[in-house]
């Protein structure tokens, strides 16, 4: 009996020490897999923070390439326009210089063939709008059409008093013809200034 009750005292005991062996096991497992897990998520925030972050970068980025491309876009566009409103002052230009010589026709030898009247002020309004670089040129051109436009005036006082002298058609004198030379003369400089700048803009619109 003794033997017996000696065996079930080490049995307990053996027991006791096994369980409490055990618990501490547990417990330390428990210490390392709740650091260990502690890291993990750590971890993974970091990794959240990372990827919002790139995530921002991208948004960033092609924000930014956005901006960059409708900008090259703008620009590409206004250089077209720019493009575009040069060869239309051009065209406009060479018709009011021609029409410099109908003016003179129509008022001084009854020449009524059809012109149009209108393309200085279109000219003008295309280069206020959109050619401010032509601004010294327009100007050259402005000048050289008043004085055609006062010599015609003056031409035009003329024959109105040969008609009140009776005569019905009346012809421009060859004295007041003998300024018109000059005049064509004034016309063709401000057209070459008109032109080499035209190019200049032109060449800058290509490089760009």
């Amino acid at each position: 009996m003794e033997i017996i009750l000696t065996i079930l005292i080490i049995a307990v005991v053996a027991g006791g020490y096994a369980i409490k062996r055990l618990n501490d096991s547990v417990k330390s497992y428990s210490k390392g897999y709740g650091a260990e897990a502690g890291k993990i998520d750590a971890n993974t925030k970091k990794l959240d923070e990372i990827q919002s972050q790139l995530a921002q970068s991208v948004e960033i980025s092609e924000s930014i390439k956005r901006d960059i491309e409708h900008g090259a876009w703008r620009d590409r566009e206004l250089e077209l326009l720019k493009r575009e409103k040069l060869e239309q002052y051009l065209l406009n230009y060479y018709e009011a210089i021609e029409n410099l010589s109908r003016k003179m026709r129509e008022n001084f030898f009854y020449d009524e063939t059809p012109y149009d009247k209108s393309c200085e002020a279109k000219l003008s309004m295309l280069q206020k709008l959109y050619l401010p670089e032509l601004d010294q040129e327009h100007r050259e051109y402005l000048i050289v059409s008043a004085n055609f436009g006062e010599w015609i005036g003056d031409g035009l006082k003329e024959l109105v008093e040969k008609r009140r002298l009776g005569d019905p058609k009346p012809v421009i004198s060859s004295e007041h013809m003998d300024k018109y030379t000059e005049l064509l003369e004034k016309a063709n400089a401000a057209t070459l200034l008109v032109e080499a700048k035209a190019k200049e803009i032109g060449r800058s619109i290509n490089v760009a």
